[in-house]
């Protein structure tokens, strides 16, 4: 799952505008990181990071993007049917952690063209738990809330745009199963390997490091760790760099917080709860539409740009709107009120997209 995975995805619907269901409208939480403008990639302290320069013949002289390659979807679906990911909040300093990473952990499984996850949220009083279950089969993403009542049904997204903008727009938002593997590397935050080491067992040690400012897990960065440095180690297969283990830490003013751990297993049994959300979007996919609403958005309404998309589902579900960039919806063709979610009665909806 890797940390580029962290900061992207567990804001689930990131992209939309509302939610449209009976039980009218469900605010979408918004992220942003925002970095000093004059960060700067330095080098780990010499007395938090110890790194070998005598590196023995037999270690191999690996690169970030040597990680990249071996964790591939390509790589990893050639040797196996699938993997799990586990991530977990470090218990040490948890309170800092979880309100840092805004989750207290997840559990993800894959096969190649399905994603799964159980995710553990921190909810909006900044103390208790919030679990959500999550599938993404790159035809939409679904998503469903254990704490939904027994007569509400999973949320859906609606992607009204065409097939080839549907998929760009469900990669961005890391709701789409391709964006997923156990290591993904980002070159804008400058990712910088401290050492290598045989670990004696079949695996490698590799020590890599970040500004805690770059840091893509880090949502809200704690004052006690503006400044420091995120330190990244990592198991990894010996042969095939193959990753099964990260631990990362923060490392300021000579003190060291433990922050997360990843472990990543291979060939494993499927999670019941993806039988479970396997079947609710089975249903909801197949079953009758006994109560029918029809979904309507009308993109430059009144305008020889104008473009129309429309389905139609069961008053059941929650339907999550997803349009163009550099659109937003509205109530009424002007653009003068914004749309923000239906109503709880059962009837049609049509929303604009017009340019901001």
């Amino acid at each position: 799952m890797r940390k580029r995975i962290f900061c992207s995805l567990f804001v689930s619907m990131l992209t939309s505008a509302a939610i449209i269901s009976g039980c009218g409208t469900t605010g979408i939480p918004e992220v942003s990181v925002n970095l000093p403008e004059n960060s700067e990639v330095t080098e780990l302290e010499t007395e938090t990071v110890e790194t070998t320069e005598a590196v023995t013949a037999d270690i191999p002289d690996i690169t970030i993007e040597d990680i990249k390659e071996a964790n591939s979807q390509d790589k990893i679906f050639s040797n196996h049917s699938n993997w799990l990911s586990e991530v977990k909040i470090s218990e040490a300093d948890s309170d800092k952690a979880v309100k840092a990473y805004e989750l207290f952990g997840f559990t993800s499984f894959h096969e190649n063209g399905i994603s799964y996850f159980e995710t553990d949220y921190l909810d909006d009083d900044m103390e208790s738990h919030r679990y959500e279950t999550s599938l993404f089969n790159g035809e939409t993403d679904y998503y469903h809330n254990a704490d939904l009542k027994k007569d509400q049904k999973l949320f859906a997204g609606w992607y009204a745009m065409s097939d080839d903008e549907k998929e760009d727009a469900l990669k961005s938002k890391f709701g789409h199963p391709d964006c997923f593997t156990p290591f993904t590397y980002n070159e804008d935050i400058h990712e910088t390997i401290d050492s290598v080491q045989d670990a004696n067992d079949g695996t490698l040690t590799v020590i890599t490091h970040i500004p805690t400012e770059l840091c893509p897990e880090i949502k809200n960065l704690p004052d006690e760790w503006k400044g420091g440095k995120v330190r990244y180690t990592y198991t990894l297969d010996k042969e095939t760099l193959e990753m099964s283990e990260l631990v990362c830490e923060i490392v300021v003013d000579g003190k060291t917080y433990e922050f997360l751990t990843q472990k990543d297993t291979y060939d494993v049994d499927t999670p019941e709860g993806y039988y479970k959300m396997c079947s609710l979007v089975y249903d909801y996919k197949n079953d009758e539409i006994k109560e029918p609403r029809t979904l309507t958005v009308i993109y430059d309404p009144d305008t020889d740009d104008e473009e129309s998309f429309r389905m139609t589902v069961d008053y059941a579900y929650r339907i999550i709107p997803n349009i163009r960039k550099g659109y937003s919806l509205y109530k009424d063709p002007k653009g003068k009120i914004p749309f923000t979610g239906s109503s709880t009665e059962n009837a049609d909806v049509t929303m604009f997209a017009i340019k901001d």
